[in-house]
């Protein structure tokens, strides 16, 4: 099991009061300034960087994964300098991109529902994960380079939401796979 983005190994029990807790697990609500608590690097050229990512946690019982994965914003490593609205909406898109990427990689798990094995299942889930980040990465990197107005972050506010929409049916933090069994899965 990997935790992705600064995050290494951390888990986060509900125990937490959600608005003290570290990390901010996406919601269709949105972040706000009290969510950038790290101290603002004066030298970036950035007015707020966002770190977020992609947490996932895998246990198996039985004959059975299950598997969460969730888009988080790590509150102590997220800074902002200009709190102005713009800001404030050009950094809610990159956690949307985040929680779009977490959906298609829940929907990819279940391209691989029938082959998964308790043999088989962590080398799959890792090289998923891997494709998740990768996939996370470029399209982050693609919407910083690319919104340099209003009228193109609009374009890309709505676009992500209508791909996050279309998601839906993947919306769910918790997936449950039951494993094949070894010795079936080698007959077929």
């Amino acid at each position: 099991m990997r935790t992705l983005f600064c995050l290494a190994g951390i888990l986060f029990l509900c125990s937490f009061n959600k608005d003290k807790a570290p990390v901010r697990e996406w919601t269709r609500y949105n972040i706000n300034y009290e969510d950038f608590r790290a101290s603002a690097d004066k030298k970036s050229n950035f007015d707020a960087v966002t770190e977020c990512g992609i947490k996932y946690e895998m246990y198996i019982e039985d004959d059975s994964a299950y598997i969460r994965i969730v888009a988080v914003l790590n509150r102590h490593k997220s800074w902002i300098k200009d709190k102005s609205p713009e800001v404030l909406n050009h950094e809610q898109g990159h956690f949307n991109i985040c929680e779009r990427s977490v959906r298609m990689f829940r929907k990819r798990i279940y391209t691989y529902e029938e082959q998964l094995t308790p043999k088989n299942i962590e080398s799959v889930m890792n090289q998923l994960l891997d494709e998740a980040t990768e996939s996370n990465r470029l399209n982050q990197n693609m919407y910083e380079n690319s919104v340099e107005d209003e009228r193109v972050q609009q374009y890309w506010d709505k676009l992500i939401i209508e791909d996050i929409d279309k998601l839906e049916a993947f919306s769910g933090s918790l997936i449950v796979i039951g494993l094949k069994d070894q010795q079936l899965s080698s007959l077929k």
